[in-house]
């Protein structure tokens, strides 16, 4: 795991860039403000890379560069965690830069709320063509009336097909989660499965509540079961 800290810089700091030689390494964690550039040598063997970002005192800016030189690094690296980076994503000097990643298969987004209307998350999406299982750690929201009814339009191809997988942790119970799960479940054409795990702070009467108008929601998918977690 590499962090920025003034006080420890590991083996490839140059003053400059991390300079790392990938090797036999399968397993990639960074947290930190994007300070400094990555450079991966021989990343052939790289299963898991973990993201979490620490937003600069500084701004976003500066690190806008940086964070986008280490997605590239990530391409094909079958699973993929981005942590409280959907800020950077969001920003218009980064959504018209977010590469291909045409090895993901899983992608796990671990913020607040991962909000459905995001542009830089939907082009990260279109930009995943192969993935198969898409994970919301920290929940989800939709604004029940969104200012462009078209903004998933584009349908991101991986809901077409392969995306077969879907976990929504649930916060609160609220309509924004359910307009989010709507949208989901509407537009995962080979969804397979989706799991909703609610937070031990949703009382049982938000709970049931949820759970009958999650059921009468349509689903763009014929095959799609829906598991509920507690």
């Amino acid at each position: 795991m590499i962090e920025d800290d003034d006080g420890l810089m590991p083996p490839g700091f140059n003053g400059d860039e991390f300079v790392i030689s990938g090797g036999d390494l399968k397993y990639f964690h960074y947290e930190g403000e994007f300070q400094f550039e990555f450079n991966i040598l021989n990343s052939q063997l790289l299963e898991e890379v973990h993201i979490n970002f620490y937003s600069p005192e500084n701004g976003l800016m500066p690190v806008i560069n940086n964070f986008l030189k280490l997605l590239r690094y990530t391409s094909d690296v079958p699973t993929l965690t981005l942590r409280n980076a959907l800020c950077l994503l969001d920003m218009p000097e980064v959504v018209t830069q977010v590469p291909m990643f045409i090895g993901v298969r899983r992608l796990e987004l671990d913020y607040e709320t991962s909000d459905l209307s995001n542009k830089g998350l939907l082009m990260m999406l279109q930009n995943i063509p192969f993935l198969e299982s898409l994970v919301f750690v920290e929940g989800i929201k939709m604004p029940s009336d969104p200012i462009e009814d078209d903004i998933w339009d584009p349908l991101p191809p991986c809901f077409l097909f392969p995306l077969y997988f879907i976990y929504v942790y649930i916060k609160k119970g609220d309509v924004k989660e359910l307009m989010g799960v709507k949208v989901l479940l509407e537009n995962a054409i080979a969804l397979v499965e989706m799991e909703i795990y609610f937070s031990e702070l949703v009382n049982k009467d938000i709970r049931n509540n949820f759970c009958v108008e999650l059921l009468k929601l349509p689903r763009g998918s014929r095959h799609c079961g829906i598991y509920i977690r507690q």
